[in-house]
């Protein structure tokens, strides 16, 4: 009769347990990240990463975090400000495997990206970032082991290549591409 008293209890406190940690993550402001996370993109690349939209988590076995409005700054001899711009970047992950530093995800998706590669007239590319020091010590970075993508989607894609050296341009633009 007591082993039924302590599985009742026990059962009561993994519920209890479960509807806190939903309620804290439901209620948690994702936006207060975005400091911290343009702060290390920042220290690894040298750029500045503006996330201007709202970041929004959605509840599950596997949780999808949403990002709207995500620029990437040009390197400072480019001919626009932004080298990178999403309309909307979505990224649903595993949890079990982050407990392991893997990063596991079953699906990311891009929409809305406009990318500009171009070159100076000494033949660098913008998307060579050459950061200085980009040490773990000095972005108090979290070492992953291993990074797992089930599923890439990209839809409105529009590339740009600049050549610095001839002046000329080209463009590429792609409705959708999904990479399994």
């Amino acid at each position: 009769m007591r082993w039924k008293w302590f599985v009742t209890i026990g059962v009561f406190l993994i519920m209890a347990l479960m509807v806190t940690g939903y309620v804290i993550l439901v209620n948690y402001d994702y936006n207060k990240l975005k400091p911290r996370v343009a702060q290390m993109v920042k220290e690894v690349s040298g750029r500045e990463l503006n996330l201007a939209g709202e970041i929004d988590l959605v509840i599950g076995f596997s949780p999808a975090l949403t990002v709207s409005d995500v620029t990437f700054a040009n390197a400072s001899w480019g001919s626009q400000a932004q080298m990178i711009k999403i309309k909307l970047v979505q990224a649903q992950v595993r949890l079990l495997p982050l407990l392991f530093k893997d990063l596991e995800l079953k699906h990311i998706g891009f929409v809305g990206v406009d990318v500009l590669l171009e070159t100076d007239k000494t033949g660098r590319g913008n998307w060579d970032f050459g950061a200085e020091d980009s040490s773990d010590e000095k972005t108090g970075a979290f070492k992953l082991h291993n990074i797992d993508i089930d599923k890439i989607r990209i839809e409105n894609l529009a590339l740009t290549f600049r050549d610095g050296e001839t002046g000329l341009a080209k463009q590429l633009t792609l409705a959708s591409l999904e990479v399994a």
